[in-house]
């Protein structure tokens, strides 16, 4: 409630996402301790990573594909994806079986 009369609606939107990620980390550890697991912080920070990545490639093609809106959509979002997926598989977050397996479903 701080930051939304400051920031309007961008700050309620880090507002929100702040308190949903101290939720995501609170009931993660609930969960391994209730399940007697181990708490994923290197996958998570492979995730992190990578979701860096990715945002940082679709702003930056964003910025210079010289397109029209629908143009760099339908450019954008499969060349995203085969990074996404190419980055995924690098840092061994999915493994071949699993490419094969979803690559059946979607074809």
């Amino acid at each position: 409630l701080l930051l939304i009369p400051r920031f309007g609606i961008v700050g309620a939107a880090w507002a929100t996402s702040v308190g949903y990620f101290f939720t995501l980390i609170a009931s993660t550890q609930i969960i391994t301790k209730f399940f007697s697991m181990s708490f994923p912080w290197k996958d998570w920070l492979k995730l992190t990573i990578l979701g860096g990545i990715f945002w940082f490639t679709v702003m930056m093609m964003n910025q210079m594909l010289p397109f029209i809106f629908l143009v760099k959509i339908l450019l954008i979002v499969p060349l995203s994806l085969v990074l996404y997926i190419g980055l995924a598989y690098l840092f061994k977050l999915i493994d071949i079986n699993e490419l094969k397996f979803y690559g059946r479903l979607i074809l």
